[in-house]
Parts: C-alpha cells; sequence; structure tokens
C-alpha cells in the first residue's frame, strides 16, 4: 500500500499524522535502528505532507524526535527547503521536569532547554511520547503530573499535545505507570 492509497483510504479520518518515528535515533546493527539520513528525511517529510495534503486537512508532525539533537531538524528542513508539517513531534525522554526535578543530576537535561531548542524552528510543538523508567517508582506519577503542568503553565499553545507512552507495564515492562 502507498501513502496515496492509505491518505485516500483514511482522508480526515484520523486525529493527525505523524511522518516516521524516531528518525534521529541511529544504531545501525542494533534491534531498534529507526534512523533516517537527515537530508533524505527531509525530502520524505516534504513529499509525505505533500501526498497527504491532497486528501487530508488534519494535523501533520515530524516523527518524534528523540536524540535532542535539533541539527537533525535543521538539515532535513535545509534539505527539503523548509518545514512544511504543521508541528515538530519529540520524544524528550530523560529531560527533567519542571528543570532540576528530581534533583539536577537525574536524566540528562531540563525538558524546557529541549522545549526552546524545538521551538526555535517556529513550529508549535507535540510530545508524542514521553515516560519514565527509573526504579524509584515513587517519582512516576509525580514526572508525569509535572510534564503535563509544564506543557500547559509554561508551553501552552506552544506545546499542544502530550501523549503519556506506557500506561501499563503489560505494553513496555518497566515503563508503565500501572504495574
Amino acid at each position: 500500500t502507498s501513502l496515496r492509497d492509505f491518505s485516500a483510504h483514511y482522508p480526515d479520518g484520523v486525529d493527525a499524522w505523524q511522518i516516521w518515528n524516531e528518525p534521529d535515533l541511529m544504531a545501525p546493527g542494533s534491534p531498534y535502528d529507526p534512523g533516517v539520513p537527515a537530508r533524505h528525511f527531509g525530502v520524505m517529510l516534504r513529499d509525505a505532507v505533500s501526498t497527504i495534503r491532497g486528501y487530508s486537512s488534519r494535523t501533520i508532525v515530524t516523527g518524534g524526535l528523540a536524540s535532542g539533537d535539533t541539527n537533525y531538524l535543521a538539515q532535513a528542513r535545509d534539505a527539503a527547503g523548509g518545514l512544511t508539517v504543521d508541528a515538530v513531534a519529540v520524544h524528550p525522554y530523560g529531560q527533567r521536569a519542571p528543570d532540576n526535578w528530581p534533583y539536577a543530576s537525574w536524566g540528562f537535561g531540563n525538558m524546557s532547554d529541549l522545549f526552546n531548542r524545538y521551538l526555535a524552528f517556529g513550529k508549535p510543538l507535540w510530545v508524542t511520547e514521553i515516560g519514565i523508567n527509573d526504579p524509584d517508582t515513587s517519582l512516576h506519577a509525580q514526572y508525569l503530573e509535572n510534564v503535563y503542568r509544564l506543557a500547559r503553565d509554561q508551553y501552552a499553545n506552544r506545546v499542544q499535545r502530550v501523549f503519556w507512552f506506557c500506561w501499563s507495564d503489560g505494553m513496555v515492562p518497566p515503563w508503565g505507570l500501572l504495574d
């Protein structure tokens, strides 16, 4: 099935279209390697948006970017002559929310810094996956609250959607809120 066939079948029957998943994670030889070179992803993204727009008026977002490297998105944009998507999707795993929570050495960055770097592209953000995998399970519920509060209170209308990755450990243990 082609993207054209798929778009024609589901025109506005979806809430949104996300193009790829974690294209900025390059892990050749590993069991999970969704990586696509930035220049190829940019062209693929531009062409996919053009195809989908022939059938659907729904929101189109980039694949969830997980590396935190905004150079990847800049290279993709430049290869395609611009970003034609409606929003940029990110997967900010390991980012502290709010800044320095639960302590400054936890994870590997503050979510607000990551949001600001991607918002510089002039597109709203969608967090299409977020979750926590910490042995201290008492942090999980608070982290969920913190992420949603950060998006709502500090990034209203700029972070438009937040999707929690895993409700239950039955999906991908131990990422769930429920075991």
